[in-house]
């Protein structure tokens, strides 16, 4: 009997890390300015922290890992692994090379794994950037020096092949919907017209696209059918491994629940699979009987 060609997909995207409600390794360090001088200190790790780095390391990774087995890995992640300068009024630290510190750490457990291959990050938003995705290319150099057996690289939009799988990703997308019942419409069509764009250009679509940026863990999927060809195509927003902050409560007009986690493919013999996700929702509201 053949064996099968296996290879596995994680998507991530959204650490924000550094910022007091996104991912952070309670291991990791940063520079204070205390009565004997410059020094590195712990970490305040917060509850919200807690229950992030958990969910990192207790859950997504290691069901990413056994959901993969030993089939090679490559990760993808979609922007945004720091909390960057712009909205400052929750983040732990403001030094660029602390923000770069901790990213880097959080990605040690998943650099653990000798079977994962290869590492792509897409430049995230200004705000959390530093500009022209200067985190994701100074937290990616970092890995890449400590792990110079993994392939690992940055790109501002990216088109990866794995076995003839085709992904497009990078880190803004389609808006996931205003209303519950709309949830995904805008992806499909984003998708669609995607898909559009490159047969009219003479390409083949993507087989996968994926975006992030939303916090908003969103699959639609397409099926196109063109010059006698039939094309499918499938899109994720990853979901964020952050919790609202007070911009993002105004931003999403007070939505009281929040989804984080992340998503998996399975690449078998050049087929691509359905999303696995590995995740937990969390209601953010405030709970008490007043009388």
């Amino acid at each position: 009997m053949r064996k099968r060609n296996r290879q596995v997909l994680l998507c991530i995207a959204d650490l924000h890390t550094a910022h007091q409600l996104g991912l952070l390794n309670p291991d990791s360090r940063i520079y204070k300015q205390t009565t004997t001088g410059t020094r590195q200190i712990t970490i305040n790790f917060n509850e919200v922290n807690e229950h992030l780095w958990s969910l990192w390391t207790d859950k997504c990774i290691p069901e990413a890992f056994k959901f993969a087995g030993n089939d090679d890995v490559v990760a993808l992640v979609a922007g945004d692994v720091v909390a960057g300068e712009k909205h400052t009024t929750e983040v732990i630290t403001s030094l660029i090379s602390d923000q770069v510190e901790l990213s880097k750490d959080v990605f040690v457990p998943l650099y653990a794994h000798k079977n994962l291959k290869s590492v792509r990050f897409a430049s995230g938003t200004p705000a959390h950037t530093f500009g022209n995705g200067s985190a994701e290319i100074l937290v990616s150099g970092k890995l890449k020096d400590i792990y110079p057996n993994k392939n690992t690289g940055v790109v501002f939009h990216g088109l990866a092949s794995i076995k003839g799988i085709d992904i497009d990703y990078a880190h803004r997308g389609p808006y996931p919907g205003s209303r519950n019942w709309l949830r995904g419409n805008v992806a499909r069509l984003y998708l669609q017209s995607l898909m559009q764009d490159e047969i009219d250009s003479g390409h083949k679509p993507p087989d996968l696209v994926l975006r992030g940026h939303f916090h908003t863990p969103v699959e639609e999927a397409y099926t196109k059918r063109c010059n006698g060809h039939k094309y499918r195509s499938q899109i994720v927003i990853t979901p964020a491994m952050c919790i609202l902050d007070d911009y993002a409560r105004n931003v999403t007009q007070s939505t009281f629940k929040i989804t984080n986690g992340i998503f998996c493919f399975e690449i078998i013999d050049g087929v691509l699979g359905l999303p696995y996700e590995i995740s937990e929702t969390i209601d953010l509201r405030t709970k008490e009987e007043l009388l």
